[in-house]
This record gives C-alpha cells, sequence and structure tokens, in this order.
C-alpha cells in the first residue's frame, strides 16, 4: 500500500463485507483491469457507493473518459510530506490517482465534489497512458 493510498483512507475498514459488495467490488476491478486501470478497495467501495445512489455511471469507456477529462496536481500532505497529487475530474468527482512507472495507472479514490479546488493546484496534461491504445 503506498503512502498516497494510506493518507487518503477515510476508514472503510469493515464495510462490504457482504457477498454482493464483494461480487460488485470484483466485477468493477475487472472491468477496470480491461480498460488499463488498477484500483485500490478504497477507490472500489467509493465507485460502489456513487454507483448505487445514480451519481457515477458504470466502467464502460471509462478509460475514454478519464483521458478526455480535465487532469489537475494538487499540492497537499500524504503521510506528513508535502507533494503533489495527480486529479482526473470525471462525473463531476475529483478521482486521486498514480501514473508512476506502471503502464495502468492506479486509481486510489474518489474524493468529495470540489475537494480540489480547496488545495493549491495546477492544470495539467493527461498521463502518457492516454496516448496508447489498450
Amino acid at each position: 500500500m503506498t503512502s498516497l493510498q494510506q493518507e487518503l483512507e477515510l476508514g472503510l475498514e469493515g464495510e462490504g463485507s457482504g457477498l454482493a459488495h464483494r461480487t460488485a467490488r470484483f466485477t468493477i476491478q475487472l472491468n477496470l483491469l480491461n480498460n488499463g486501470f488498477r484500483a485500490t478497495d478504497g477507490f472500489l467501495d467509493d465507485w460502489i457507493k456513487l454507483s448505487a445512489a445514480g451519481r457515477i455511471s458504470t466502467t464502460f469507456q471509462f478509460r475514454k473518459r478519464f483521458c478526455d477529462a480535465n487532469h489537475y496536481q494538487v499540492y497537499m500532505k500524504v503521510a506528513g510530506k508535502p507533494r503533489w497529487v495527480r486529479v482526473v475530474e470525471a462525473w463531476g468527482y475529483p478521482m486521486v490517482y498514480y501514473a508512476g512507472s506502471n503502464p495502468k495507472p492506479l486509481l486510489v479514490r474518489i474524493m468529495p465534489r470540489g475537494w480540489h479546488l480547496t488545495l493549491p493546484g495546477q492544470s495539467v496534461g493527461p498521463p502518457r497512458f492516454c496516448t496508447r491504445r489498450p
């Protein structure tokens, strides 16, 4: 688990232990992998909650939505150290991700609407991942 992931975990331990939740998490994770993404459990739980509330759609064409969306870098403390964190805004929600050396970006968390606007940051282009075919 990365320090970014640990810092952004919001206390979801104990949630989603039912078979239906585990099945939904597995299905979303598989679909995201097929779209070229990795995802943390926190991201998958956030996705399930927002999807159940009708606030975000399915993973169908998520790669296109991700690559066409606005991307930002925001400056925040992660594990007590200030650093730049990448964020993409899809369906109006900022989604924190890590695009390191792995060819598949790691989707870390879905944050509340407008979260990234309260932090110092800048607009950036999409990661190299978006220039390659899946």
